[in-house]
């Protein structure tokens, strides 16, 4: 894969928590009651991207990525603060991984895309009313997820 695709690939799946955001912010009335859901599909959506990529791993015989994969996993699992900032640092590595296999990178990469918009939702639900201030916010906390990616294309490459 060229590093101009993966770029904007990694910018593209980066833009589901501003996406999320926007839906927040466009029916803030549905957020309370649907504020679990959104928990839920968060939760859901994280664990089919990585059980994604370890399959894929398993079924390739890259046993040295399961490895990286499992303690990345096991540390955004376990970790209680900052949870979703970890989560997206390790999905920063299922995203570079994915690289593989192009079916799995359009399958990955659409799963982040997806854990992306509740993020944004329950992000924006925090009673930011500022926009700037809510951009701010997420470029803060999840830009980590494109330094991640694009390190790793450049470096492992």
């Amino acid at each position: 894969m060229e590093f101009v695709n993966y770029l904007i690939a990694a910018f593209i799946v980066f833009l589901g928590p501003f996406a999320g955001a926007a839906l927040a912010m466009i029916a803030p009335e549905e957020f309370n009651t649907g504020k679990k859901y959104f928990i839920l599909f968060k939760s859901i959506m994280y664990l089919l991207a990585i059980l994604a990529a370890v399959g894929f791993t398993i079924y390739s015989g890259l046993s040295y990525l399961i490895a990286v994969l499992m303690a990345i996993l096991i540390t955004a699992l376990f970790v209680k603060k900052h949870r979703d900032i970890m989560r997206y640092a390790a999905l920063a590595v299922v995203f570079y991984m994915s690289t593989a296999s192009q079916q799995l990178f359009i399958l990955i990469s659409s799963m982040i895309f997806m854990y992306g918009l509740p993020v944004g939702t329950l992000l924006a639900g925090d009673k930011v009313k500022d926009k700037l201030e809510l951009f701010k916010k997420i470029v803060m906390r999840y830009f980590l997820f494109v330094i991640i990616a694009l390190a790793l294309f450049v470096l492992v490459k």
